[in-house]
């Protein structure tokens, strides 16, 4: 049941984490990183098919390359483990975000199955991990006392980037008379993302969390 108290009680609180939340720029940065890749992410995860059955891929060759994501993505995620030990969260960040770069540019050119495939197993190579690192890097920089309402405003920045990035999608595809333009704003998404995380500087955040503001 609708409560208009309890609405108005969250958005003062989600006010409220805002404003402790530039007190940790960079945390601030990374969510505006995380918030256009992720953007990225979610909406091949949901545009692929029907971009995939535009262009031709046959409706077996979509279900295949779908359980392939599925089937792959969780020991590759395990395998990222050992990587991003060696290199760094945020180098290891930049890997997925450069193929998933590489596979939006894919999609803008594809007209076979067999770059649907390419597509499907670039995806499942980086899709576990990067939704693991990126919380883990988030985490790394919020401070204990805000950790519940910081990861409440992560949590929902992840849910509204599922949401605008395919909502664009369509509507550039409606207008454009296909979705290969489309696919070009995607790859800028990840274009951002990766100049935006640029900027992040993990070790200040970390320090910046350790300390009483």
């Amino acid at each position: 049941k609708f409560s208009a108290k309890l609405a108005f009680t969250a958005i003062f609180r989600l006010k409220d984490t805002f404003i402790e939340l530039k007190k940790y720029p960079q945390v601030l940065i990374f969510l505006l990183s995380f918030w256009a890749y992720s953007d990225g992410v979610g909406t091949i995860m949901n545009m692929a098919t029907i971009y995939g059955r535009e262009v031709g891929i046959a409706a077996s060759d979509l279900i295949l390359a779908i359980l392939l994501v599925q089937f792959i993505g969780v020991p590759a995620a395990f395998a990222f483990g050992p990587l991003t030990n060696k290199i760094g969260p945020k180098n290891a960040l930049y890997i997925t975000l450069v193929i998933y770069t590489g596979v939006s540019i894919v999609g803008y050119f594809m007209t076979t199955s067999f770059h649907f495939w390419i597509l499907a197993v670039g995806v499942s190579l980086v899709q576990g991990a990067n939704q693991a690192i990126s919380r883990s890097l988030f985490a790394s920089m919020v401070p204990l006392k805000h950790s519940g309402e910081f990861f409440g405003l992560f949590s929902v920045w992840s849910r509204f980037s599922g949401l605008f990035g395919p909502l664009v999608f369509g509507l550039l595809a409606q207008n454009s008379g296909g979705s290969r333009l489309s696919v070009l704003f995607v790859v800028g998404l990840f274009i951002v993302g990766i100049v935006a995380l640029k900027f992040v500087d993990i070790e200040k955040g970390r320090a910046d969390a350790l300390r009483v503001i």
